[in-house]
């Protein structure tokens, strides 16, 4: 089976592209994000012109997710059973077999803030609805965008965005000589493992021996989306202009033709999981 996730950020924008990509990849299923737009407005018969079934769960200009199949989803789910949220962030259905799950994790903003303590108890709700799905689904996978960088590979400029949401903080990062801080795990980094105590294996983490041939969804979705992402940076290296090193303003100015380069490109990753 072919899986997909996609945050198409505007499926009234993006929707010549979604139809471009399933024709050229013709997954099984795909789950979105960002749809911003409320379920009238959904475009069900574009979707199916296209050979696919859609469960959407919309709001109006933000948020919003679809989970989109070959055939009809059945059992279907809207966000987590008993967190109380207004905002749509999960849809799940039952296909081929298989528990799909997809999810566009809230953003958080700065450690601290509202918005950051509703992105952790909104984890904490989820990983506690996942055992209970995974207990009556074991054949179970959970897509989307997680909002969350779980190594710095992960990030563009891990210098740059060194603050205590991904990494350390900025200051343990100073080349100024001061005491060496105590490593500490981000909190987000700390919830998103929390999910492996559910069952659900970490993505980008090795599987138990024995099971390599089989590696976790999401591992081969992360490990997909960081080729890309290393293949996107390299490419906008090799393309920049030959010029001495000058310190960080070039490294800024690299780091701008990265993320320009970057986002020119979808941000999804098909995975072909087995049967």
């Amino acid at each position: 089976m072919k899986l997909a996730t996609w945050n198409v950020n505007s499926l009234a924008v993006r929707l010549p592209q979604l139809l471009s990509w399933l024709e050229s990849h013709p997954v099984d299923a795909i789950v979105l994000q960002e749809t911003k737009l409320v379920d009238e407005r959904f475009p069900h018969a574009a979707i199916e012109a296209a050979g696919y079934t859609a469960q959407c769960f919309g709001q109006k200009t933000y948020n919003g997710v679809a989970l989109l199949t070959r055939g009809a989803a059945s059992d279907v789910v809207r966000n987590i059973p008993g967190f109380d949220d207004a905002q749509t962030r999960v849809i799940t259905g039952h296909y081929g077999g298989l528990r799909v799950i997809g999810a566009y994790f809230p953003n958080g903003e700065a450690p601290g803030s509202d918005k950051f303590a509703y992105k952790l108890r909104w984890i904490e709700a989820l990983r506690e609805w996942l055992r209970s799905e995974l207990a009556a689904h074991p054949e179970l996978v959970l897509m989307g965008d997680f909002n969350i960088a779980p190594e710095d590979r992960d990030v563009h400029d891990p210098l740059g965005r060194a603050d205590p949401v991904h990494r350390r903080g900025a200051r343990a990062l100073s080349r100024t000589p001061r005491a060496r801080p105590r490593r500490r795990v981000p909190p987000l980094r700390a919830a998103a493992k929390d999910l492996e105590l559910v069952g659900l294996p970490q993505p980008g983490v090795p599987q138990e021996p024995g099971s390599a041939h089989r590696p976790h969804p999401g591992q081969r979705c992360v490990e997909a989306q960081r080729a890309g992402l290393h293949h996107r940076q390299a490419a906008a290296q090799e393309s920049a202009p030959e010029r001495p090193r000058a310190g960080a303003r070039d490294a800024r100015a690299l780091n701008a033709r990265v993320r320009d380069a970057t986002s020119a490109c979808p941000s999804s990753a098909a995975i072909a999981c087995p049967a």
